[in-house]
């Protein structure tokens, strides 16, 4: 077997003990430091973890540290979530748990209940890259000493300085500045304490491991504190980056972006000075590739794409971890950037991974998402280095902080209220303001405003819980470590939770347009253009969740349009809901002065959604999942994939800056190669051109 196999085999079968190293810390941080400010509290709860959580090297690794140190997730996290509680048979644990979360559970101490999905960021591994965590702390230093005036301690809240202004902003912005500068230190040790860890090791080991865990504590005696030399420091600096982001706040989300172009400079250098072959490269991104896989892989990384200047930034690194995908196997969060001029062996061999049918890669359109992200404002250079987050969402590595998944629009919900007037059926009871009786609506466009109303009560009603979120998280729950790779936090003395980044923008999802399309479409054609049933008879059916009327039921399944099957009257009221939607957030902004951006996605939401929602006009029963993002209804697929992309396509995705999903099943002779044809590449070229 080769490394990587061993590896391979050794991440699968590596089954994670209950430790409790980062909760046990964390708190044992946060009994010490009750009187300080929150922003130090909260770095030096990180360090102390950081500086104190038990590592370990383990057989055949080249690229060392795991996320076991903050395993299991839903025990290593009171500060973050103190009111999820969790249980252990173990009497030991269960003594633990009890003394951890009985302190954040105690009514005096301040801790969130966060309400919004944290993580969700792709930091700035570029500039970890370019100055180390040290260069990061001298950068905080030389703000700290601008703040001052001079290279002088600032007075504390309780002191004074002749001719200083020791007002309460000015001593906040020296106190996270001095957070990022313990933290970066702390995180710049985290390297040492390995390199220690491998030498050890090595004292122990002979032959070629000794080779190895010699190197291994070389390249962290200067990982992540100093820049990389070479691209094995600079892939250990990265992997180090994102442990660190994950230490900091559960792993969420939170992505290493475009690390084909973070890395390449590093690897062309060594491939042109002789230090290293594509192949020990390859073995590298594996080691790689592992480490992000287990035992959490939600977290997405980018190949391909622009640069600045706007021509391809295809690369070798790009085609490597395609390469790297495919034999290592396992699902990844994967997303390849594509545009009109990308290089054709890359898409092929991009299209090569779907085929192989674990998912990845997921494909974004630059020719699209780029000239949207100029069109809200985002510089053109800016625009170009888009990453994804997670799953679909957008952000600028290291220079946004955009809120993804802020907010859940619940629109057939809306759509039920509208006919309800404010009712619902599941709850029994008014959950909305009594607006209009629908019943009363002369015409559909008349009927549409009504529904458009309760769009933006609930996007009202959003933006208002979303600000209370924001505040209360930027006082309790700042974020330094993010902070730190962020850029303008350190310039600005601001942690990111506060504004401190450069640019913002919260993605509020619109869960269930084409469920609302095929209603809208059936009270279009069964109530006002047929007149086959009254709106009253309509909404006494859905009342009754269609009992006694199986037959219209029927009809309205099959024998109205649906959104998927390429029908513009149906297809264009899509394009209309989602259209509101993103009207409707224009109207707002989020606690930062940020643009709410609508993203046509759902994930989850579909179904835990539908089970909030009453019987809908387009045939559907009570608490049955609703449409999945651009996806069609369920069992209304149409007549293949072809006019489910075009559907999609006509619902104006440059509205959708939030990003959009639309996840088709292909059998595989569906996308099966035929000598120079490949469907696939056919496919998503057609669709991307489709807009």
């Amino acid at each position: 077997m080769t490394r990587i196999e061993r590896l391979k085999e050794a991440t699968l079968r590596r089954t994670t003990a209950v430790a409790l190293d980062r909760a046990r810390l964390v708190t044992e941080s946060y009994r010490a430091t009750e009187s300080e400010p929150v922003i130090l509290r909260r770095a030096k709860a990180i360090a102390h973890f950081v500086l104190n959580a038990p590592l370990r090297i383990y057989d055949d690794e080249l690229i060392v540290g795991d996320r076991a140190w903050v395993q299991p997730y839903s025990f290593n996290y009171p500060d973050m979530w103190p009111k999820r509680v969790p249980t252990a048979s173990d009497p030991a644990v269960a003594a633990q748990l009890k003394d951890i979360w009985g302190y954040w559970l105690d009514p005096k101490v301040v801790a969130p209940t966060c309400t919004t999905l944290k993580g969700h960021c792709v930091p700035g591994f570029a500039k970890l890259l370019d100055v180390g965590f040290l260069g990061l702390a001298d950068e905080a230093r030389g703000s700290l000493a601008a703040i001052e005036g001079c290279r002088t301690r600032i007075p504390s809240r309780t002191e004074s300085r002749p001719g200083m202004d020791s007002s309460p902003t000015i001593v906040d912005r020296a106190d996270f500045l001095r957070a990022e500068i313990l933290l970066a230190e702390a995180c710049a040790a985290l390297g040492t304490r390995f390199a220690v860890l491998a030498e050890a090791g090595a004292a122990g080991a002979t032959g070629a491991r000794r080779a190895e865990l010699l190197r291994i504590a070389g390249t962290c005696r200067r990982a992540p504190g100093l820049p990389p030399r070479d691209f094995r420091e600079a892939v250990q600096c990265l992997w180090f980056g994102q442990l660190l982001i994950e230490a900091e706040d559960a792993p969420n989300g939170q992505s290493p972006g475009r690390v084909d172009q973070v890395l390449y400079p590093f690897y062309r250098r060594d491939v042109d000075a002789g230090r290293l072959t594509r192949d020990e490269a390859k073995e590298l991104l594996a080691c790689l590739w592992l480490k992000l896989y287990a035992p959490y892989d939600v977290h997405d990384t980018m190949v391909g794409g622009l640069r600045p200047d706007g021509s391809d930034a295809t690369n070798e690194i790009s085609h490597l971890i395609l390469e790297v995908q495919s034999e290592v196997g396992l699902h990844r969060q994967l997303s390849v950037r594509y545009h009109k001029d990308m290089p054709q062996d890359f898409l092929a061999k991009a299209c090569d991974v779907v085929r192989e049918g674990l998912g990845v890669p997921q494909f974004f359109n630059d020719d699209v998402l780029v000239p949207n992200l100029v069109e809200s404002g985002f510089p053109i250079e800016d625009a170009r280095d888009y990453a994804i987050i997670g799953c679909i969402e957008m952000t600028i590595p290291g220079r946004a902080d955009a809120r993804a998944v802020a907010h859940y629009s619940n629109l057939p919900e809306c759509l039920e209220q509208t006919l309800a007037d404010g009712f619902c059926p599941v709850a029994g009871k008014q959950v909305g303001p009594k607006l209009a009786d629908p019943c009363q609506a002369e015409s559909f466009d008349e009927f549409f405003d009504l529904y458009a109303r309760r769009v933006a009560l609930e996007v009202e009603a959003g933006v208002r819980t979303q600000t209370i979120n924001e505040q209360r998280e930027a006082e309790t729950y700042p974020m330094p470590l993010l902070s730190l790779l962020t850029e303008d936090c350190i310039q600005k003395g601001l942690d990111i939770s506060a504004g401190g980044g450069r640019r913002f923008a919260s993605m509020y999802c619109a869960v269930g347009i084409p469920t609302v399309a095929d209603s809208l479409m059936a009270i279009k054609r069964v109530v006002f253009d047929e007149r086959a049933l009254s709106m009253a008879a309509l909404v006494e059916m859905l009342r009754k969740d269609f009992e006694g009327h199986e037959d219209f039921r029927q009809r309205l399944l099959n024998s109205v349009p649906k959104y998927g099957c390429d029908e513009d009257e149906v297809d264009l009221l899509a394009r209309r809901v989602a259209a509101q939607y993103a009207d409707e957030l224009a109207r707002h902004r989020d606690s930062r002065g940020g643009k709410l951006c609508a993203a046509y996605f759902s994930f989850t939401a579909c179904v835990s959604m539908g089970k909030m929602v009453g019987a809908t006009p387009d045939g559907r029963k009570a608490a049955q999942p609703l449409a999945n993002s651009l996806c069609a209804t369920q069992g209304h697929v149409g007549n293949g994939p072809s006019e489910l992309l075009k559907s999609a396509a006509k619902t104006n995705q440059r509205r959708a800056l939030g990003g959009t999903s639309l996840l088709i099943d292909l059998h595989p002779s569906a996308v099966r190669r035929a000598g120079d044809t490949d469907p696939l590449e056919a496919m998503i070229r057609t669709y991307f051109s489709l807009g």
